[in-house]
């Protein structure tokens, strides 16, 4: 016999058991006093996770931002984290112009673009994270600026351009569908 069922506890309650169909019986039997009851998955530590995080990497020179947001996809995956998505934001774009003191000459002018991607992870699990985001600003290069904030719709509704000629052309025609209701 077995030396794990030597030892059992249970051992007088296998001895009525019939060969024929022994290593069905012996295992259904034995699941009963091996397996942990339901309640002991309760007590064991829950860990907290972050459900959604995105991480904006903002930039004024694009190679470092696109390298950098590369390089922070790829920390993310090597930790086997759950990379939901990755995006590009539209870039801003300014045009700043100094002028000479005391005039209205201008003495430079500057055309700057800050351009943005953003990397969004499911399910970071708390005990992880501090150790992700101090990666992510230790490899952190000059010029490029790191936010991590929970997800809100609004840097789902950011991330598209909004076609204003489209948008004419729908007031246009529910104009012409709806006179009376326009006219009010």
């Amino acid at each position: 016999m077995n030396t794990f069922l030597r030892t059992c506890k249970c051992l007088p309650l296998l001895t009525h058991l019939r060969p024929t169909n022994r290593s069905l019986t012996v295992t259904s039997v034995l699941s009963k006093y091996i397996d942990e009851p339901d309640y002991i998955k309760y007590t064991k530590p829950q860990v907290p996770v972050y459900e959604l995080l995105n991480i904006q990497i903002k930039a004024y020179d694009y190679t470092v931002l696109e390298h950098y947001a590369k390089h922070v996809h790829k920390i993310a995956l090597n930790m086997d984290f759950e990379v939901k998505d990755a995006w590009a934001t539209p870039h801003q774009s300014w045009k700043i112009t100094n002028f000479e003191p005391g005039s209205k000459k201008v003495s430079t002018e500057y055309h700057l673009n800050k351009y943005e991607r953003n990397i969004q992870i499911a399910n970071l699990p708390a005990y992880c994270a501090t150790t992700f985001f101090e990666i992510i600003q230790s490899s952190l290069p000059m010029g490029v600026f790191v936010n991590i904030h929970p997800h809100d719709e609004q840097h789902t509704e950011i991330r598209y351009i909004p076609d204003f000629e489209l948008l004419i052309l729908k007031k246009q025609l529910d104009e012409l569908l709806n006179p009376e209701e326009n006219k009010k």
